[in-house]
């Protein structure tokens, strides 16, 4: 690691440039730019455009595979609910049993339409067995949902990206399982199971830690050594022997991943982690969801880059919306009476940052688009589906033609161009939406702007 910082020797004294900005006195070294000097990046990621798919709503390709209401039912008194493609949901039913039954043949019958826009890389949304729509509830590491098309839909997928010159990354939530996990469904059974050093019961059966307080989520413990054998270490580890060649792996709240109480083993699972993705696959890019400051994570020996939502998204939403802060225990969020300023979003952005920012020209414009710097590629920004998408109430594109497409996001390492529709936040949960005609041409003309290659 290289630390450095520009002094400017000027007609009314020196001065000091670094992350912070420029500063008269002598700053503190944590504010020092840095140089991963032995870091490289997959040969393949730059330039890479990516288009997020969340499968339930993007198409559905074999209706064979359709769920059925019938087919089970959410710990004992709530069924998913299917709806007919296009048809808003009721909305008292759980968000998470909503369902369209889009599926893996659905993406790859509509390759073309991807690769029209531009895309070369997909990232999907997780894909492993689950019961709720979104599959971070996973049950099964080892396969890919039957109502997705199963394990041949997911190679099938493959063998067709390979014939386009299309990378992938799946989406993988090692900080937890779902509750109908058979790890976490043998711990409840038996104590004396040798899954239930798995997770941490705190009143047998029924009370245990979970990600945010969620039921449904219960937290796995890595202090347990089996459940790193079978996670990452082991030579038939999740990590290590999925069959179907990712090429990236984003990991759900990797900030939060073996954290809880007095274990804080974040570093030594998310290095382990890495050691086995570049160890199966050296090109493989590896990205770690954060809601914090990520730089500890971003030194070479863990993550890649991060879904770094303080460095984007979060002050782009106080500045569209006006300052909130929410956390665990405040019994209403903290807001600010004024509008957050455009010097404050500059500000977060450069502070967050690895490198010095370009300058960015910001405007409360009818297109929804925004444009920011990357910093190094181990910094990339994404932007997740989050709630407060509902400030695009007001943001519609200029056509109602449609394309019956799911939500996008179109990366590249130098601009993000994020697009949304003029929906609330449940419906843009709850149903897929559309493209105008107008809307396709304005996003195929941005992905080609040189800027994003």
């Amino acid at each position: 690691m290289v630390h450095y910082r520009f002094l400017i020797a000027a007609g009314d004294g020196a001065w000091w440039y670094t992350v912070a900005g420029l500063v008269d006195y002598e700053p503190p070294d944590v504010t020092d730019f840095q140089l991963l000097a032995d870091y490289v990046s997959p040969s393949w990621l730059p330039g890479s455009v990516f288009y997020q798919i969340f499968p339930d709503r993007f198409d559905n390709g074999d209706p064979a595979t359709d769920l059925r209401p019938e087919e089970y039912e959410y710990r004992g008194r709530r069924r998913p609910h299917t709806y007919p493609w296009g048809a808003p949901p009721d909305e008292r039913h759980p968000t998470s049993l909503v369902f369209y039954d889009g599926d893996l043949p659905g993406i790859t019958r509509r390759l073309d339409y991807l690769q029209d826009l531009g895309v070369n890389a997909l990232y999907l949304n997780p894909v492993f067995t689950a019961y709720s729509n979104h599959k971070y509830d996973v049950t099964d590491y080892d396969h890919v949902d039957p109502h997705f098309g199963g394990d041949q839909a997911l190679a099938d997928l493959r063998q067709a990206l390979d014939r386009r010159g299309i990378r992938y990354m799946l989406d993988i939530v090692p900080n937890h399982c779902g509750y109908f996990h058979p790890w976490f469904q043998k711990a409840r059974q038996n104590p004396s199971a040798a899954e239930t050093e798995f997770f941490t019961f705190t009143r047998h059966p029924d009370e245990y830690a979970s990600w945010l307080g969620a039921w449904s989520l219960p937290k796995l413990n890595y202090r347990s050594p089996e459940l790193r054998r079978r996670i990452y270490e082991g030579p038939d580890s999740v990590f290590r022997r999925w069959p179907f060649s990712a090429d990236a792996w984003r990991i759900d709240v990797a900030n939060m991943l073996a954290r809880q109480g007095s274990t804080q083993m974040n570093v030594k699972i998310a290095r382990g982690i890495r050691a086995a993705i570049k160890e199966t696959n050296p090109q493989a890019y590896l990205i770690g969801e954060n809601f914090f400051d990520a730089s500890p994570q971003l030194q070479g020996d863990m993550w890649d880059g991060v879904m770094n939502y303080m460095g984007f998204a979060v002050p782009l939403f106080y500045w569209l919306h006006g300052y909130e802060a929410r956390g665990m225990g405040l019994r209403q969020p903290i807001t600010s009476p004024v509008a957050w300023s455009t010097a404050a979003v500059e500000a977060t952005w450069r502070m967050r940052c690895t490198a010095p920012l370009r300058p960015v020209r910001l405007a409360r414009c009818r297109w929804p688009t925004a444009e920011f710097p990357m910093g190094r590629v181990s910094s990339s920004i994404f932007l997740a589906r989050k709630p407060w998408l509902k400030t695009a109430r007001s943001l519609s594109p200029p056509s109602s033609r449609a394309h019956p497409f799911g939500w996008v996001i179109n990366i590249s390492m130098g601009v993000l161009l994020l697009f949304w529709p003029a929906c609330g936040p449940k419906q843009q949960q709850n149903t897929h939406f559309f493209l105008s005609r107008d809307w396709h041409e304005f996003c195929m003309d941005m992905v080609r702007l040189p800027a994003l290659r």
